[in-house]
């Protein structure tokens, strides 16, 4: 296949691209567009490039594909380029802390030393279960934020409590999540952020802080995307460059 050839990467790097971003919700997104890829004789020239100009990957992958997690893991930090994980990893939302399989395989590459560093990115709560905006129930249709599916959280800084819409089940799994991923990775490897423009207009990337963090992380760990943000101006929005 052909893929991003010299000129094209150099052209993207001048224009403030710093990363290849890795998409697969489906079994055949994984096999016809990451496999392929992946697994092209023209990987080592990309990756290559891409240590050499301090890019990094993205990934994310949905459930559907988290059994290739650990495969795919294995030959991005093999290429010894920093990997950010998008949205907690996805895990499957009906399973606790750590037991879903890509989360599993996430914790486990962590623990590997000399290959590319694992970073976490704490976002994307709805995309975990659509009902988990973490926005105040005023400002989203009550349908969709009922009473059982509400949740206290300590709002930082100020000792109270604030009602934001997450059923407690999915808090807990991110909550749980966030301390494992702190303890594996570490604080300075966590990065913020959602969507822009957002899916959901009432999300709160202010909410998602509070009720993962308490009062544990710094207050300067709030950031979009952080220092691993890749951007690339097109049609008025920011883009990855993508292969998905």
């Amino acid at each position: 296949m052909t893929d991003l050839d010299e000129a094209t990467l150099r052209f993207y790097h001048q224009r403030g691209v710093r990363g290849l971003r890795i998409v697969a919700t489906s079994l055949q997104q994984y096999s016809e567009l990451v496999q392929l890829r992946l697994h092209s004789n023209q990987f080592p020239r990309i990756s290559q490039f891409m240590k050499n100009n301090y890019w990094h990957w993205s990934v994310k992958l949905g459930t559907e594909v988290n059994h290739n997690w650990a495969e795919l893991l294995q030959l991005l930090q093999g290429t010894h380029i920093p990997i950010l994980i998008e949205m907690f990893g996805l895990p499957d939302q009906t399973k606790g802390a750590g037991q879903d399989v890509g989360t599993k395989a996430i914790l486990a590459a962590a623990t590997r030393s000399n290959v590319g560093k694992i970073w976490m990115q704490l976002a994307g709560p709805f995309e975990i279960d659509p009902r988990c905006t973490y926005a105040v129930p005023d400002a989203v249709r009550l349908q969709v934020c009922r009473e059982a599916d509400r949740v206290q959280v300590p709002s930082r800084n100020t000792g109270y409590n604030r009602t934001l819409c997450c059923p407690r089940r999915t808090h807990e799994l991110l909550k749980n999540l966030t301390e494992m991923f702190r303890h594996a990775i570490g604080d300075e490897y966590m990065v913020w952020g959602t969507h822009r423009p957002f899916s959901d207009p009432a999300v709160t990337v202010s909410g998602l802080l509070d009720a993962v963090t308490g009062s544990r992380m710094r207050p300067s760990a709030l950031e979009f995307w952080g220092p691993m943000q890749c951007v690339l101006q097109q049609s008025e929005q920011h883009h990855c460059l993508c292969c998905s």
